[in-house]
């Protein structure tokens, strides 16, 4: 692992950057809706149906409740999906990172209660 970066702290900048989205409103609409274009979310078909997803935990961090999947081993290497995505759109990259990192894919409170 990196001098000085532990798991609690990748933990932590995962919720601090989760915590910092708005659902459906990116930081250049809020300063430029008229010049944004409307959010469209990536093709749902593109993505993998079977990629070695494996069971995640849930981490309490400053009052949120974060979840999480780590896969391989190395200097931890967090993955934060955007906006309207969800921590499926890293399904192929995923699998490569994890030959050298100790890959951390973080899915925002927001993503998450969209899927219960």
């Amino acid at each position: 692992m990196a001098k000085g970066i532990t798991r609690r702290d990748s933990l932590k900048l995962a919720a601090a950057a989760a915590a910092l989205t708005v659902p459906g409103v990116s930081r250049a609409q809020e300063a430029t809706p008229a010049a944004s274009p409307a959010p469209v979310a990536p093709p749902q078909a593109a993505l993998p149906k079977d990629w070695g997803e494996v069971a995640g935990q849930y981490a309490e961090v400053n009052g949120i409740r974060l979840y999480y999947e780590i896969y391989g081993e190395g200097d931890p290497l967090v993955l934060i999906h955007g906006g309207l995505g969800n921590g499926t759109y890293w399904a192929y990259q995923i699998p490569v990172l994890a030959e050298h990192y100790q890959v951390i894919r973080a899915v925002t409170p927001a993503a998450e209660a969209a899927k219960t």
